[in-house]
């Protein structure tokens, strides 16, 4: 009896060393899911191989504002499709038995990417099944991702800015242009044009204001109809306005010759003194002849040449018209009914409709000087309005006063004259 079952045990695992080499080339040509034990689930696929097929796949959807990146993650393919069966635990727990099979081992093999092969034994004459990946082998599978494209319609297709204004253009299914100007700084001095060294002057910034600008078309037949026979989708009164105001929370700023950049508080007074005369040696450069306008001036007297800046925000707006499609209770003039169960008609009605959009610095032509970074993180969010206009003041600090009203402007510049008061020596 002792040498039949060893006999007997003898020839099962040479049956099984047999089969395992006459399947091992199949290792590569049969896969199948890796199944829970017992879960009496469809699992023991024979079907093709698990290929390697895999690998790192990286896609990018971009439209006009965004970009949508999708991974999928790297592997060495899906294994072929399954065939009918469930899982034992009858040996090592780490296989799946086919229809005809008693158990699987593993065979201590492993493939090209570290899984283990496992191999099915049959209980039909020491007949071997087909080599698989044992449960636990890890597989990575390809991860299937949908992207969403979204796409903005920009009102302005071309913002150019400069120091006279900001352009929006709008080119397409129509065009337009419109213009904003820039506001400029008002900026209230006195004494002014003149002031002595080292004597009491002031400035104020009384407010920012806001510039607006538009443009306007009568018809545009976005829905292929005309002004005396519109379809649902034409729009008419269509309007771009583009607004410049002033960005919130950011001080102007204003650079005296000799002095440098100082922050008023916008509706303050800004007391401060000049310690040089406008000396040429000083900075004084230019004339009061050679820039015009102070005529209250000696023309030889020389004068200095300040600046100031103020940030600003951009947006703009479209506002139009559209005809769309409702239903009206009871018939038309003829009598026809066509919505509402048939007991209403169809007709055309305007609806008003408006879309405001920021125009930021990163999507405009705007010169290095404009650019303003007013966070200090290097990205330019605002931009700068150059202009100055030069109010004079009384001693009461009234630009209102016939006898003192008077107003200055020569651009993104404006000038001031500091002399000496009698018997003064500052300089040199």
């Amino acid at each position: 009896m002792k040498f039949k079952l060893i006999v007997g045990i003898t020839v099962i695992v040479l049956l099984l060393a047999a089969g395992f080499f006459v399947n091992f080339n199949h290792a590569f040509a049969c896969g199948i899911e890796d199944m829970p034990l017992l879960d009496g689930g469809a699992g023991c696929g024979y079907g093709g191989g698990y290929g390697n097929g895999g690998g790192t796949t990286t896609g990018s959807t971009t439209t006009t504002t965004t970009t949508t990146t999708t991974t999928s993650t790297s592997g060495h393919g899906e294994g072929g499709g399954g065939g009918g069966g469930h899982c034992n635990d009858y040996v090592t727990g780490v296989g799946c038995q086919p229809p005809d099979a008693a158990y699987s081992v593993d065979t201590g093999h492993t493939d090209a990417h570290g899984n283990h092969i496992c191999i099915s034994a049959s209980t039909n004459a020491g007949v071997f099944g087909g080599t698989f990946l044992c449960k636990g082998s890890s597989k990575t599978k390809k991860k299937t991702v949908t992207t969403t494209t979204t796409t903005i319609y920009y009102i302005c297709n071309n913002v150019i800015v400069s120091s006279a204004d900001v352009e929006c253009d709008h080119s397409g299914d129509w065009s337009i242009q419109a213009f904003a100007p820039w506001p400029g700084i008002p900026i209230d001095t006195r004494p002014y044009p003149a002031t002595l060294n080292r004597y009491p002057t002031f400035l104020r910034v009384e407010s920012l204001p806001t510039s607006v600008g538009s443009a306007s078309l009568s018809y545009v037949p976005m829905g292929g109809g005309s002004p005396g026979k519109p379809r649902k989708g034409d729009w008419r009164n269509i309007t771009v306005t583009v607004q410049l105001y002033p960005d919130p929370g950011v001080l102007p700023q204003v650079y005296l010759e000799d002095i440098g950049w100082i922050f008023p508080p916008i509706g303050q007074l800004y007391q401060f003194t000049w310690q040089l005369p406008s000396h040429p040696d000083a900075g004084g450069n230019v004339t009061a002849g050679a820039v015009g306008q102070l005529q209250e001036l000696p023309q030889d007297m020389p004068v200095y040449t300040n600046q100031a800046r103020a940030a600003y925000l951009a947006s703009c707006t479209l506002s139009y018209q559209e005809a769309d499609e409702v239903c009206v209770k009871g018939p038309d003039s003829t009598g026809n009914t066509d919505c509402d169960n048939n007991t209403g008609h169809t007709v055309l009605e305007w609806v008003n409709k408006s879309e405001t959009q920021d125009l930021s610095v990163s999507k405009s032509k705007v010169p290095a000087n404009q650019m303003a970074d007013t966070n200090g993180d290097g990205i330019p969010d605002a931009y700068w309005d150059l202009g100055v206009t030069v109010l004079r003041m009384n001693d009461a600090n009234s630009v209102s006063d016939p006898v003192y009203a008077h107003s200055y402007s020569w651009g993104d510049v404006f000038y001031w004259a500091v002399r000496e008061a009698q018997g003064q020596i500052t300089f040199p």
